[in-house]
């Protein structure tokens, strides 16, 4: 029962880590886009205003979609290897041994 026991909360702690590493990549994603974008069409010679706003509204639809799902695959895939790593490490089951 331990090793079950172990695997659940295992696996609970990866399910809030992934969504933690999501929610603050949509975050960051959001920021990184809006600054983005704004120095794009700054530069592009609108004022300061549209650029914000242009920022802002292409943050809303593309930041938080790509921030979070290149965070939240990071986070899986580290955790993923983490597993492998563990799975190797870890001596085999006595029942495996035992058959």
């Amino acid at each position: 029962m331990g090793r079950r026991q172990g695997e659940h909360d295992r696996l609970n702690r990866g399910d809030a880590g992934i969504g933690r590493a999501a929610i603050f990549g949509a975050i960051a994603g959001y920021f990184t886009v809006v600054a983005l974008l704004t120095v794009i069409v700054l530069v592009a010679g609108a004022g300061l205003g549209t650029a914000l706003a242009v920022g802002a509204f292409v943050g809303i639809w593309g930041g938080p979609g790509f921030g979070g799902m290149a965070a939240a695959q990071r986070y899986a895939d580290r955790l993923a290897e983490e597993e492998r790593r563990s799975a190797r490490e870890s001596p085999p089951d006595r029942e495996a041994a035992a058959a």
